[in-house]
């Protein structure tokens, strides 16, 4: 699965970094397993770096799909209270910005950023986590 992450309890903060080929599924397993997870609180901040992915082998359909996984979810660890998503292209700010205005509906408050230690600020993280 090209998403790594990682739980800093410190900071209730989830680092999440895709590389490679992004997929519809790769996300839909990333929340999984992060609904899953014993060590994540329900109160928590998400960085979401796309800044390494090749490609995003997503739709607009498949952002609207990840929006109804997370709103539907029963699991409280899905949505953050804060989530960054951090983008380096047209086309993956593009759908970011479509996950920001659903995740809006749901009160996933979303914000697209380019600069990872602007989105760490927002955060409220150290920026060398």
């Amino acid at each position: 699965m090209p998403i790594d992450y990682r739980y800093e309890p410190q900071y209730s903060a989830i680092l999440v970094k895709a590389f490679g080929v992004l997929t519809l599924k790769d996300i839909i397993d990333h929340l999984a397993a992060v609904a899953s997870d014993g060590r994540v609180s329900a109160d928590h901040v998400t960085l979401f770096d796309t800044s390494d992915v090749s490609e995003m082998r997503l739709s607009s359909a498949d952002i609207a799909e990840i929006s109804s996984y997370t709103q539907a979810h029963p699991s409280d660890k899905i949505i953050a209270r804060k989530l960054a998503i951090i983008t380096r292209g047209s086309r993956e700010t593009t759908l970011a910005e479509e996950y920001e205005r659903f995740a809006a509906t749901f009160r996933e408050n979303t914000i697209v950023f380019y600069n990872r230690d602007v989105a760490c600020k927002w955060l409220g993280i150290p920026e060398n986590l």
